[in-house]
């Protein structure tokens, strides 16, 4: 497609424009937003993954590619699209991303809202965000643990010994090396299913099998032995994930079931103490394989693991939000 307005032009992606598009981001890009949003971008996709590229160029057809922008069906929240628009740093505030997401939004096959993932502390970005008519869907705090922190170490160690002799033999709590992939890969759905499910429900059918897509891809990437699980009497209960990350480790974490009550754990066991204690675990040892940062991936909701942090000393925040445009 092409579309003229003064010297701005908009097509659709062609091959050769990997390289250039890759081109678009700044030296310090946010490794987050280049493997998760940024890396949306590419040649068209129908079916279940169905994607569209918009590359705008300056001059003519044949210009200088200034933007692009990308909007897919989320196939595992089909009702949604996800999307991620990048402009040159040169033609930022010229009106380049506001054409981009304005084309994005004419060829999207159903008028679905549009999905990104922002870092508060971009001004720039919340700005665009603001006139684009869009808002926060949900929020990550996004705590960062220094485990080379003594007080870290002290707050693990602390936990770990209290999980040890809670004085309830049918608690477990191990490394992930006792699942297979298949089990691994189906604990992480089981997990995504509930977290989700208050404020964004995985429907049944083809998103509930492109999740278990996706949790085996996840799974697949996991450090099982820095990982930890509980187990109540063989019955896996919460799971702490760790993945090698830019930062040092990436952690999520939460009870593997909604009400760990309904488990058969007794009463004088909480979802909080559970995964407080897997948690103690993974950052002991994190520290045995050198220490260095960890960050957590959770939402402000998940009903434990926010509180299961409650004491142990962060050494940064690093607020991601999940925002949304029409």
């Amino acid at each position: 497609m092409g579309a003229e307005d003064g010297a701005l032009w908009l097509r659709a992606w062609e091959p050769a424009d990997a390289p250039v598009v890759a081109g678009l981001l700044d030296l310090d890009a946010d490794p987050l937003w280049v493997a998760q949003c940024h890396a949306l971008h590419g040649p068209p996709r129908d079916g279940e993954r169905w994607r569209r590229t918009l590359v705008a160029v300056m001059g003519d057809r044949d210009g200088r590619v200034v933007g692009a922008a990308t909007v897919a069906r989320n196939w595992v929240h089909p009702g949604q699209y996800s999307c991620a628009v990048d402009v040159h740093r040169a033609w930022r505030r010229q009106g380049v991303g506001r054409r981009l997401l304005d084309g994005v939004r004419e060829v999207r096959p159903e008028t679905l809202p549009l999905m990104s993932k922002l870092r508060p502390s971009n001004a720039a970005a919340m700005g665009f965000l603001a006139a684009a008519g869009g808002g926060v869907r949900q929020r990550s705090p996004g705590q960062v643990v220094d485990v080379d922190d003594h007080r870290v170490l002290a707050w693990a160690e602390r936990h770990r010994a209290a999980a040890a002799h809670s004085g309830f033999p049918g608690l477990q709590t191990e490394s992930l090396d006792r699942l297979d992939a298949e089990q691994l890969a189906q604990a992480f759905a089981e997990q995504y299913l509930w977290v989700h499910a208050s404020w964004s429900p995985v429907p049944t059918g083809a998103p509930r099998r492109a999740l278990e897509s996706v949790a085996a891809a996840t799974a697949a990437e996991a450090d099982r032995g820095c990982s930890s699980g509980v187990w109540w009497n063989g019955r896996l209960i919460a799971m702490v994930l760790v993945f090698p990350a830019e930062v040092g480790w990436e952690v999520v974490a939460e009870t593997v079931v909604r009400d760990v009550a309904a488990a058969g754990v007794p009463p004088q066991l909480t979802g909080v103490d559970v995964l407080r204690g897997a948690l103690a675990r993974t950052i002991a040892e994190v520290a045995g394989r050198g220490g260095g940062l960890l960050e957590l991936d959770g939402h402000v909701d998940d009903p434990h693991l926010q509180s299961a942090l409650d004491g142990l000393p962060l050494a940064q925040l690093r607020p991601l939000l999940l925002v949304q445009a029409p």
